[in-house]
Formats: C-alpha cells, structure tokens, sequence
C-alpha cells in the first residue's frame, strides 16, 4: 500500500466515525468471550478507536525514548482506571469526557499542539475516561483478566499504528487534516 492510500485511509477514518454512535458501537461484544470482548471494546466503540489513534499520532511530538515509556504509562492508566470501573467508581461525566477527548485530541493535531508536559497531562486525563469506561463497561459474563488483556493489547496496538502512522507516512499537513476530521467526529460525539 503507498503513502497516499495510508493517507486517504487515515482521512477517511473520521468521516467513517459520523456514521456509528458511540451507544451501538459497543452492543454484542459481550458474547465472545473475555479476551475477545476486550479486543474488540476499543476497535468497535470508534471513540475508542480515533483516541488511541490520535494518541498514537500526536506523540510522536515526543523525543523517541519518551515514547515507550508514554505506552507503558498509557497501558498502566487504562488498566487502574478500568479497575475503578470494574468495582463501580464510574468518572461524572465519562462519554462526555470521552467525546470531548476525541475533539480535543484532534485539535492537538490540526494544530500541531506540541506543548510537552501540558499535552500529556491531557493524554492522562483521556486515558482515565476510557480506561474507566472499558471498567465499567465490561461484560458480567466474561473473565475479567482475559478482558483487560485483550483490551490493552488492543489499545496498544492502535496507538503504535497511530505512532507509525505519524512517524513517516503522511506529511504534516495531512495530519493536520486528519486531525480535523478526528475533531469533527469528537463534536459528533459529544452534541450528536
């Protein structure tokens, strides 16, 4: 697959967005089982998904041996806040929080937002809502450890698609653009 393709693909993922609400993006996925569900949760709520992807894109603003040690953390607050959600400490304001986490990430990248310590205090801050919201979400039926694996490794892998993404396979502007279409999907989600 060529560069432009890569791009267009990444362009065309926000617009894609506008078509699934964040309600019915998560129905059924309780039946497959743990590891299963957990994979899934985040590759089918499509907040989930352009998050981590946009997390995945604007970090690469950090200097490379930052970057895995920005997964590892990621990964830790996804699990602890999951956790929370699991024993039912549900965030106020958790879709919220996740739709305004979409729009504000893709602003971070249409306007090549590159404040450090003040960008990954925000990507913390995400990552506590959908962390909570996997938690919370999860089905009653399924085990628990295969489910907070299969949703880390899930998450994972969309952010370093994301990292990759971003490293070299669109220019800047491209990005830009996408970063539009990631912030227009974030106002679909949370006035939609």
């Amino acid at each position: 697959m060529t560069k432009a393709r890569i791009c267009v693909s990444l362009l065309a993922l926000p617009a894609l967005a506008l078509l699934v609400t964040p309600a019915s993006a998560h129905v059924g996925i309780g039946e497959s089982g743990g590891f299963v569900s957990g994979l899934a949760h985040p590759i089918l709520g499509v907040d989930h998904l352009l998050a981590l992807l946009a997390m995945g894109l604007w970090s690469t603003a950090l200097p490379s041996g930052r970057q895995i040690t920005a997964l590892a953390g990621i990964a830790a607050l996804l699990i602890v806040s999951a956790l929370a959600g699991v024993a039912g400490l549900a965030l106020p304001y958790m879709e919220t929080g996740i739709g305004l986490s979409v729009l504000i990430l893709g602003l971070m990248l249409s306007f090549t937002f590159q404040r450090l310590m003040p960008g990954m205090l925000m990507v913390a801050l995400f990552t506590l809502f959908h962390g909570n919201a996997h938690g919370v979400e999860a089905p009653a039926e399924v085990h628990l450890l295969g489910y907070f694996a299969g949703f880390t490794m899930s998450s994972l892998a969309l952010l370093v698609v994301g990292m990759l993404v971003g490293r070299g396979v669109c220019e800047k502007p491209v990005l830009r653009v996408a970063g539009g279409g990631i912030a227009l999907a974030g106002l679909w989600f949370v006035f939609g």
